[in-house]
């Protein structure tokens, strides 16, 4: 059985820009409703004025959000690729080498942090399976 994992089958840079535009345009929503809701009563002319700037305020907020996004996102996704990675290699059996760069004190560290101690009980419980399938062995062992 194949079970190998592409980093193209996972949509996450999709999903991620996706949740980032709904939440630009509420955030965008939010802004301009409270930004005229709490300003003094203008006449037309000025309220007018005021919705522009609040719209021009979401706007360039909107273009940061997907600027950030478009520089965190790659290193996000990079890291998950190399989980992926890591579980097709256990998945087809080696268990070899692997060793996943825990460093970051976020949830992806933490999983990768989880998935070296995994391995390494993979990696322990193999040997000990391979210890106890040799018949001189077992007997060594049983004294």
């Amino acid at each position: 059985m194949n079970f190998s994992i592409r980093m193209s089958d996972l949509p996450l840079r999709r999903e991620l820009l996706g949740l980032l535009a709904l939440t630009s345009i509420i955030t965008t929503a939010v802004f301009t409703i409270a930004y005229l809701g709490f300003s003094p009563p203008l006449d037309h002319a000025l309220l007018a004025r005021e919705a522009w700037i609040a719209l021009a305020a979401g706007i360039f907020s909107t273009l940061f959000a997907f600027a950030l996004v478009a520089r965190v996102a790659p290193h996000l996704l990079r890291r998950l690729a190399s989980i992926a990675e890591a579980a097709n290699r256990i998945a087809v059996g080696d268990v070899s080498k692997i060793s996943l760069d825990g460093w970051a004190k976020d949830e992806i560290g933490a999983l990768a942090r989880a998935f070296n101690v995994m391995v390494g009980e993979l990696s322990r419980c193999r040997a000990s399976m391979i210890i106890w399938s040799t018949p001189k062995s077992a007997a060594r062992a049983l004294g």
